[in-house]
């Protein structure tokens, strides 16, 4: 179940403010912003918004990642994007009918700030600044999709070793032996989801990776203990 917790002004005009999207407006517009800034709180596997729900807030990612997906007709799901912290979702329904493209639910503990869509509005009708930097999150979504499309063509092993390196790019750390620790772990299925493949070939090339101590788990997140070796993978 979500938690609501209104966030104190300097907290949100902060969080804000360090974001690459809302950096663009001045002090006096994030505090009119702020005023009906709300901090969510969910646990790992609840739904933030269902598809085809009307679009009500838009959403910063404090901390924790989330998935964007569809059911399809087979029962499995297609899952679109991870993302995570400071990133920005929800901002498409902006600019088309005002309603949500996917369902987005989390994958591990995760605060949102929630921003109301009527004073956004306002602010976005008066700042071609904010309108370019939600217009790019979504032409950044457009492209990774478009990669995820040409990635189809390749084979399980490529598509999976490309999700692991775009998520060790994204979100990973890299610890003092060369490692890189992506803090946050799919299920097998939700692996092949991600990338349009069974949960068995998912399966193999995980437990293969596994044994030659190219991958391993950890407190609830993956090690890639060689980035370097997944890239050449033919």
């Amino acid at each position: 179940m979500v938690r609501c917790n209104e966030l104190p002004p300097g907290e949100a005009i902060r969080i804000l403010r360090s974001n690459r999207v809302f950096s663009v407006l001045d002090d006096q517009v994030l505090a009119r912003l702020c005023e009906v800034a709300c901090r969510q709180l969910f646990g790992r596997g609840e739904r933030v918004v269902r598809q085809g729900d009307r679009c009500s807030e838009l959403f910063i990612v404090e901390f924790g990642y989330l998935k964007a997906f569809s059911a399809r007709e087979d029962g499995d799901d297609t899952i679109y994007s991870v993302m995570g912290p400071t990133e920005v979702f929800g901002e498409l329904a902006f600019f088309g009918e005002g309603t949500r493209s996917a369902d987005v639910t989390t994958l591990a503990s995760t605060g949102l700030v929630a921003l109301s869509a009527a004073p956004l509005q306002r602010t976005l009708a008066s700042s071609t600044a904010l309108m370019a930097q939600l217009a790019e999150v979504s032409v950044g979504r457009v492209r990774r999709l478009s990669q995820k499309h040409k990635d189809a063509s390749r084979s399980v092993q490529q598509r999976l070793a490309a999700c692991l390196l775009d998520f060790a790019g994204r979100f990973g750390s890299e610890r003092s032996d060369g490692s890189v620790r992506i803090p946050f772990r799919l299920t097998q299925q939700e692996f092949g989801d991600y990338i349009g493949a069974t949960r068995e070939f998912v399966n193999r090339h995980l437990r293969d990776w596994e044994r030659e101590g190219l991958l391993r788990k950890h407190e609830g997140g993956l090690v890639i203990s060689d980035p370097t070796a997944l890239e050449p993978i033919p």
